[in-house]
């Protein structure tokens, strides 16, 4: 995940699947899930870079063998 661009910290759950080219739902599973990390403020969720590229890190295997991610 290249986020260097734009050097953000954090990141909802819209702007995070957008990062990992996943539909918003699938990542709100994945939020359900407890398969990322997250910090909730309030109602909002927020995701950081450490917990998106944990994330990455931890199911790279996943995806390249193309099985979707429970």
């Amino acid at each position: 995940v290249n986020m260097t661009t734009e050097n953000k910290q954090f990141y909802s759950v819209p702007e995070t699947a957008e990062l990992l080219c996943i539909s918003k739902s699938k990542m709100w599973k994945v939020v359900r899930n407890q398969e990322i990390k997250i910090m909730k403020i309030g109602h909002r969720v927020i995701i950081t870079n450490d917990a998106i590229r944990e994330f990455v890190d931890k199911n790279q295997d996943v995806w390249k063998k193309g099985i979707e991610v429970e």
